[in-house]
């Protein structure tokens, strides 16, 4: 009989966590482990086995972490949320000895967390990109809108989940969602501690249509996966949120050569859409897989089982995937008895 896999996915309360979980365990031959900072977090009751960490930015996270590892003898740490990436990948030395965790280079996830450093470094790699302005007054704040024109979007430098983006169109709408970010900022609930995540950026605005894109390539840099998502229907903190999935090869490419340039070894979520010309610009890279790797998997392409495989070195094909699947999001409902609550791993 094949041994198990034992995977630990992280960020079980998270869309991406809570879809690895799933895609995972309608695989065969996979134990499936979950862990959060949240006891309550949904994802937890659906792997095999569950555990709770401290926040990312917490001195105990890491040493937590790779303890649970090495006492429930993890095969692949799977991390779905940005911030732990970014620590594991900054200790992949320390990390390696005990779980495989294939991620990248420490310097390319950095990039794909700094959102104006992620249109750097795709601008300098010839990658069409949304034209990006830094704030750091409200001087800045009237230039950058008079650069890009309305209508333009203000977020933070640093963020995830759509928080703080607004879309204004005219001086007046961007004028107080300035000065309401610049209040709010940092978020508690995000980039805890990341100087970035203080700041603020300008787009310009695109129209559409978004694609969200799920890209897993192999050790030479080959596409494994690349499922192209249409944004049907969209709210910021996905609210309301219907996308389908969408066979069209200049997207494909232009993901594929976008992952390729981050040198990044474990599934990427790459967001673009088309500006007012109609040419397609990268929004964002999330070096981490998306929120809706359950379409992915119902459209017949499992990227968490595909890249778990590869991180236990086993042969994994490329995956094609049926066109005109739909996702919409839902409200769901997870009881949970009192005895089953796991404590806080120390």
């Amino acid at each position: 009989m094949a041994k198990q896999s034992r995977v630990l996915v992280t960020g079980a309360g998270g869309p991406a966590g809570m879809g690895t979980i799933r895609s995972l365990l309608a695989a065969k031959g996979i134990r499936v482990m979950g862990a959060d900072m949240n006891p309550l977090a949904p994802g937890l009751y659906w792997a095999h086995e569950r555990f709770v960490l401290p926040p990312a930015q917490d001195r105990g996270f890491l040493p937590g972490l790779l303890r649970i590892c090495e006492e429930n003898r993890v095969d692949v740490l799977f991390p779905t949320v940005d911030e732990e990436v970014s620590v594991i990948a900054a200790k992949m030395e320390q990390v390696s000895k005990k779980v495989r965790c294939p991620i990248g280079d420490s310097k390319a996830v950095g990039a794909c967390n700094d959102k104006l450093r992620t249109y750097e470094w795709l601008g300098k790699a010839g990658l069409p990109v949304v034209e990006t302005f830094l704030l750091d007054s409200e001087e800045s704040l009237v230039k950058g809108a008079s650069k890009i024109g309305y209508p333009i979007v203000i977020k933070p430098r640093a963020s995830r989940g759509g928080r703080g983006l607004s879309v204004c169109k005219n001086w007046q709408e961007l004028r107080g969602a300035y000065n309401a970010l610049k209040e709010a900022l940092p978020f508690s609930d995000a980039y805890v501690g990341v100087p970035e995540a203080a700041e603020m950026i300008l787009q310009e605005f695109l129209p559409g249509p978004e694609y969200d894109t799920i890209v897993l390539l192999d050790k030479k840099g080959d596409a494994l996966a690349c499922v192209p998502m249409r944004a049907v229907r969209w709210q910021v903190h996905e609210q309301l949120r219907e996308i389908v999935t969408e066979h069209d090869n200049r997207v494909e490419d232009l993901c594929v050569e976008t992952v390729r340039s981050f040198g990044l070894k474990c599934p990427v979520d790459v967001e673009l859409a088309l500006d007012r010309d109609k040419q397609m610009k990268i929004l964002d890279v999330n070096p981490r897989i998306g929120g809706d790797v359950d379409l992915a998997t119902a459209a017949g392409c499992n990227i968490p089982l595909m890249h778990v495989r590869l991180a236990m070195g086993q042969e994994v094909r490329p995956c094609s995937y049926k066109e005109g699947v739909k996702l919409v999001r839902y409200v769901g409902i997870q009881t949970i008895q009192p005895e089953d609550v796991p404590a806080r791993e120390e």
